[in-house]
């Protein structure tokens, strides 16, 4: 089997390289001389990792070995339908117990697990096991069978015996009408883009068990659970219309609005973002959010990804086909951060200044230990307090109030 092979903590040009027929293989890029971990691991398994540390001079380096542990075991079983007579032409295929996570889609089609079929006496041999535990997964020639067992070990003989599988089928409408263009998925049993009149969906070859089903459509989303055994399980949904959130971002500290920020509700709303739908904030940092209805989390990012920190509670009810106005949404806008040069002791609705360097912005403003802060651009300390270190920005110039009488403007210096 082919392997990779590279420089641990890097995947640079030149710094991984595939191994040749004979297991050799060659690293050619400008590598500064130092200690390097050297690991290797077989194509779709790179859960068993070779290596080795060398110390690089500057000069070629050959002659290093890494072992990966062998593919030499073999597991002999036979595959039976439910009256315990042979099934010919099944396919079976094994995966170590560590890749129980691995789909069932991949389990059937993966060419780096170990597969076969059975004999016309349901017999079958896998080869090229490594040791360990494993999972034996078997299918009927037309997919409507499905066993497994799990937990084998290579000098076991596992009986694995097939169960016929279910079927989910669901109509989606929304107030009563059928949809029919849409988006399924039922976890493992599988998803589908849909296109039918009557907004009717079938998955088949669904193994026992209990799903969840969403839809999304351009109109909203829905979701519900059902339950399969064998046979065709059934169910309803309902889409709920969106609803639609409307406000205005702006900065917390100074009020100014920011544009190019995505806002969103929910994991549906990032993965919204994610595939180009939101739309960006406005030059006067207007927005408005299609979003599913209930209760959800309001959250906003930059346009190069960063989370922003809202100052609002970030709870928000959303009503199905309604507009709901936030007003304006207070947030720290995500930035270089930046320092003023004061360590605080907050007490109440003030800030006491314990220490300000003198070097520094606020301390070069006239700042000085002792000092009490009352409001920064009018806001409040208490208002302020959770976020304080995160409000202020690199190169932003705030307005700090003093008890003393007076109001000093910092800029505050790259953190």
């Amino acid at each position: 089997a082919r392997a990779r092979v590279g420089i641990e903590g890097s995947n640079d040009l030149g710094l991984e390289a595939d191994t040749e027929e004979d297991g050799s293989f060659r690293l050619a890029a400008e590598i500064a001389p130092r200690n390097l971990r050297v690991q290797a691991y077989e194509w779709g398994d790179s859960r068993e990792v070779a290596f080795t540390e060398v110390a690089f001079t500057g000069r070629e380096l050959s002659g290093i070995t890494l072992t990966l542990p062998a593919r030499s075991g073999r597991l002999r079983g036979r595959v039976v339908d439910a009256d315990g007579k042979p099934v010919a032409d099944a396919r079976v295929a094994a995966s170590r117990e560590y890749d129980l996570a691995a789909t069932e889609e991949y389990q059937r089609h993966s060419s780096e697990m170990s597969s076969t079929s059975t004999s016309s006496d349901g017999t079958f041999v896998l080869e090229q096991l490594r040791a360990g535990r494993h999972r034996v997964v078997a299918w009927s020639s037309n997919g409507a069978m499905r066993g497994e067992v799990n937990g084998v070990d290579l000098d076991a003989s596992p009986r694995i015996t097939l169960a016929p599988l279910g079927s989910i089928r669901g109509r989606v409408t929304i107030e009563g009408v059928p949809v029919a263009r849409y988006e399924v998925s039922c976890g493992d049993a599988g998803r589908q883009r849909v296109e039918s009149r009557d907004g009717v969906f079938q998955l088949s070859y669904v193994k026992a068990g209990s799903y969840t089903c969403m839809v999304s459509a351009g109109g909203g989303t829905a979701e519900g659970p059902v339950e399969v055994t064998t046979g065709i399980a059934t169910l309803e949904l309902a889409i709920a219309r969106w609803g639609t959130l409307t406000g205005t971002f702006v900065d917390l500290v100074t009020g100014e609005p920011v544009p190019d920020i995505y806002v969103f509700t929910g994991h549906l709303g990032l993965r919204a973002v994610e595939a180009g739908k939101t739309k960006l904030t406005d030059g006067a940092g207007r927005f408005r959010v299609e979003a599913a209805p209930g209760a959800s989390s309001l959250m906003s990012m930059s346009s190069d990804g960063r989370f922003q920190e809202l100052a609002i509670d970030e709870n928000v009810v959303v009503r199905a086909g309604e507009v709901t106005d936030l007003g304006i949404v207070e947030a720290v806008p995500a930035r270089p951060p930046g320092d003023l040069g004061i360590r605080f002791g907050f007490e109440g609705d003030t800030a006491s200044v314990k220490s300000a360097d003198p070097e520094q912005p606020a301390g070069m403003a006239g700042i000085r230990a002792g000092d009490v802060v009352t409001a920064i651009n009018g806001h409040t300390v208490a208002r302020l307090h959770t976020r304080w270190w995160n409000a202020f920005g690199a190169g932003i110039t705030y307005r700090i109030t003093l008890a003393r009488g007076i109001t000093v403007p910092v800029t505050a210096a790259p953190y």
